[in-house]
């Protein structure tokens, strides 16, 4: 048998895809690459099959063998680094010969890099295996003659369609709807998310293959065109498909191409570079990636609405095959021009054109009202007459009433979902179609803003079950239909000032307040939906950034809210802001937090004044708690002695229970300090000395850890070093000094890793702390090879920023810094902070994906704020250092 390696064949393949590559990297591949690739890997199994069998003996018609590609590979969609997916099938039992040369065929295309999918099985094998397992009937659905007995393979052919696909046509139907339930819990809705998975994602490659499959099983069509010559796909349908599948494959190519293996998510930070050689080039707008991405989820949706409507008339679906109303038609009148039939909305327009262009608004307002979707066929016709949108349509009252009914209807989000991906809204709204498409870079943010925006819409008129359950008592609470209104409306416009510089909740409410204006609304709705859209960032902000024992942020927070109803929307916006981002921006803390602050800002509402009035009462009822908690375990003069170091702001922000807690750890911390000062006196022993304990925070995902030790410069920033060290994720701190310069720091951290159970954490921390204190630990040097190790997560490219604020607390000044998350981030500012000689009471830790926003409230040594233009200076550019030296 001749060598494997060298083969003419297997040179004349790698020559062939280095030439197809460079094509990708021009941005010239797509249908046609896919076809030719897959034509190079048939013309390398065809030679070498003439390479490595004796003449005469290769298998050709009746010869009993034959290779057969399958899966993508079968349907001519190879893109540059797909699996090749090849089936030896045989008449009868599998002969020895056929194994031995089979593995000549393939262990060039394994030596060429590429990966292969191989079996070897028998026409009963195939047969049997296909009715039990569909993953293989569907491959075979796919599979065509490559080299050997064409005639085998046809035969498996046809009785895969007497004796499995047409008998098991049902049970395939239903397995393919379970896996569209997977697909869509695994890989998400691709027409809409920033990062879309291409093959597997709702809207993706696999919609198209599934249309094929289930044509050729229910009705013999197997290709678009012969479904389009069958008339289960209208021509129009079949050309967008086609042309659909050509813009995914050109871009998948591209993507394996960027980054060099198979991959089928369009990743952000490969977005830009494929853009650029799709051709979309940076414009007045410089706005290229949004072009892009914004044509990529239309078809992406077109085809996600296709696949929906081929499914509703499949007699496996539930009854006999729905078929479209026609124009002019037999359907359901649901009011002017609009009628229903086949479970989907259609026009109904004289002559094909909508003389009067009310109907392309009513139609959505019926689906919202009653449920239905469009049909592909009228989908197409508002895209078709978007010019009359916006000539006609654009601040007319009957549009803008439509609007309105689809807001008030308690199904907006499905009917506006259609009016975003048919281009509707964008061109009755423009400033909402400027920023639907825009993309944010981050982790975290995963749609689009107009994606962003439905899915807020959705969580605010849906059930508010789960993490929202709280808030349905808020939503139940609006006074009347007006204010809910308000809150969609709000909603809906809430990120229009986006991608105009910064800014965009302030932008945004003028632009809304214009906008409302033009419309004609009742002042007092558009007041309250200015007023939502220019501060839906303040209250989870303030929640997260700012120290809410602090009465001037609440009172400030209060101002700009207004009254009760606005504070409760607000509070609805903010939730449903949060949770529509992406997963893990809700944090369960935040709402701690969140709920706080409103308990304190309707405080301040419903009263008319500041809380300060109440501080007296509320330190003497702390006072009380905590003599009547600790009569158990202290002396009555102990507890005195305890109450007299306690500051008024410790006292106001801790729980009684907490701070009889706290004077207990702060008891065990004197014992062990002055037993330390015995085996080491001088003032030496006590050193890093601290006592940790960790209590869980039940239904948020927390831990509380307090640790108690004796002020000593830099212990802070320890304590963040070893939290980081041992695993432990900060995300908020306090910091509290009691007149004998004892420190209770307290940190609010996500659940200690696995690894170790919590009883035996915080020993171990705290042993660290004391290690690190006493020089026995170098913190630096174990962060630093923590961080380069192999399996660590490397810190993004990102220019740090940071802001010193004077004016936002009467005692504080406030730094805010904004930076790429690293392992140890917290350590290395505190360790600036503290070389800097600043002290620091507060820290409000936020992560956000792979970035962080973290605010820091600190002051002098003399206990004022920073002053002067020179230590500003000299206070950002050492913080600046610290964020870019990671």
């Amino acid at each position: 048998m001749p060598k494997a390696t060298g083969s003419q064949a297997a040179e004349a393949l790698r020559a062939g895809r280095e030439a197809l590559a460079e094509q990708i990297a021009r941005g010239g591949a797509g249908r046609r690459f896919t076809r030719e690739l897959s034509a190079l890997v048939d013309a390398y199994f065809q030679a070498r099959m003439a390479e490595v069998w004796p003449r005469g003996a290769a298998p050709g018609p009746g010869g009993g063998l034959v290779l057969a590609a399958v899966g993508g590979y079968g349907r001519g969609e190879l893109c540059l680094h797909s699996d090749i997916d090849i089936l030896v099938l045989c008449r009868g039992r599998i002969p020895a010969r056929a194994l031995d040369m089979a593995q000549a065929l393939f262990y060039p295309l394994w030596d060429l890099g590429l990966d292969l999918g191989h079996g070897f099985r028998g026409v009963k094998e195939c047969l049997a295996l296909a009715r039990k397992d569909f993953e293989v009937l569907a491959s075979l659905l796919d599979a065509r003659a490559v080299a050997g007995d064409a005639a085998l393979l046809a035969g498996l052919d046809a009785a895969l369609g007497a004796k499995v696909a047409r008998p098991r046509a049902r049970a395939f139907t239903h397995w393919l709807a379970g896996r569209n339930a997977e697909r869509l819990a695994r890989h998400g809705d691709s027409s809409a998310l920033l990062e879309p998975d291409l093959k597997q994602g709702v809207g993706g490659l696999r919609d198209i293959h599934q249309l094929l499959w289930l044509g050729r099983i229910h009705h013999g069509a197997g290709t678009l065109e012969e479904l389009l010559r069958a008339g289960r796909l209208t021509e129009a349908q079949a050309h967008f498909l086609a042309d659909a599948q050509r813009l995914l494959l050109r871009v998948r190519n591209l993507l394996h191409h960027a980054c060099g293996r198979r991959n089928d998510r369009l990743h952000l930070a490969l977005q830009p570079r494929v853009a650029a050689a799709l051709g979309y080039e940076d414009g007045p707008d410089s706005l290229a990636v949004e072009r892009f991405l914004g044509r990529l989820h239309r078809d992406m949706a077109g085809i996600k609405a296709l696949h929906a409507a081929f499914w509703a008339g499949l007699p496996a679906a539930g009854g006999p095959a729905a078929r479209p109303a026609p124009a002019g038609g037999s359907g359901r009148p649901l009011g002017p021009g609009v009628v229903e039939g086949g479970g989907l909305l259609h026009f109904d327009v004289p002559g094909g054109y909508p003389r009067e262009p009310r109907v392309l608004s009513d139609i959505f307002v019926h689906s919202a009202r009653s449920g239905l979707p469009l049909s592909w066929e009228a989908r197409g016709f508002v895209c078709a007459h978007l010019h009359l949108v916006r000539e006609r349509l654009r601040g007319s009252p009957d549009a803008v009433r439509g609007l309105l009914d689809v807001l008030c209807s308690g199904r907006a989000a499905p009917a506006l979902g259609q009016m975003l991906e048919t281009g509707y809204l964008g061109a009755l709204v423009p400033d909402f179609g400027r920023v639907q498409d825009l993309v944010q870079f981050d982790t975290y943010h995963i749609y689009p803003v107009g994606q962003h925006t439905l899915r807020a819409i959705e969580l605010l008129e849906g059930p508010l079950d789960g993490p929202g359950r709280a808030f349905a008592a808020l939503r139940d609470e609006l006074d009347g239909p007006g204010r809910m209104l308000a809150l969609m409306l709000a909603a809906l416009l809430h990120d229009i000032g986006k991608g105009l510089g910064g800014g965009h909740a302030r932008k945004g409410r003028a632009i809304a307040t214009a906008l409302l204006e033009r419309w004609g609304l009742d002042p007092a709705l558009a007041a309250d939906v200015a007023v939502l859209v220019g501060e839906h960032l303040t209250l989870y902000e303030t929640a997260t950034r700012r120290d809410l024992g602090d009465e001037a942020v609440v009172a400030a927070c209060a101002g700009a809210v207004g009254d009760e109803q606005r504070l409760r929307m607000l509070m609805l916006l903010s939730f449903a802001d949060a949770s529509a981002t992406g997963p893990g921006v809700w944090k369960p803390w935040a709402a701690e937090l969140l709920w706080e602050l409103y308990a304190k800002v309707l405080h301040i509402l419903r009263g008319g004044r500041l809380a300060s009035a109440d501080a007296v009462r509320a330190l003497e009822r702390t006072r009380d708690a905590v003599r009547l908690r600790a009569s158990e375990a202290f002396a009555p003069q102990a507890v005195e002695d305890f109450l007299g170091l306690m500051s008024q702001r410790y006292l106001l922000a801790v729980a009684p229970e907490d701070v009889v807690r706290h004077m207990g750890m702060v008891r065990r911390l004197r014992e062990l300090v002055a037993e330390a000062e015995r085996v080491r006196p001088g003032g030496r022993g006590g050193t890093g000395v601290v006592v940790v304990d960790g209590q869980p925070r039940p239904g948020s995902g927390c831990w509380e850890v307090a640790v108690a030790g004796m002020d000593t410069p830099g212990l802070f920033a320890t304590l963040a070093g070893v939290l980081a060290l041992h695993g432990v994720n900060i995300v908020a701190a306090r910091c509290f000094s009691w007149r004998d310069r004892t420190v209770l720091d307290v940190f609010t951290v996500s659940d200690p890793p696995g690894a170790l159970v919590a009883q035996e954490l915080w020993p171990r921390v705290a042993a660290s702390v004391r290690g690190a204190m006493s020089g026995r630990l170098d913190l630096d040097w174990r962060l630093r090879e923590k961080r380069n190790a192999p399996s660590a997560a490397r810190p993004l490219a990102v220019e740090p920023e940071v802001a010193i604020r004077n004016a936002v607390s009467d005692f504080h000044t406030v730094i805010e810094i904004g930076a790429a998350d690293r392992l140890g981030l917290l350590y290395d500012v505190g360790t600036a902070l503290h070389g800097l000689g600043l002290s620091l009471s507060i820290a409000k830790i936020a992560t956000y994906g792979d970035r962080v926003a973290d605010v820091f409230y600190v002051r002098e040594a003399d206990g004022g704020k920073i002053a002067g233009p020179e230590r500003l200076r000299a206070v950002e550019r050492t913080l600046l250092d610290c964020l870019r030296a990671g």
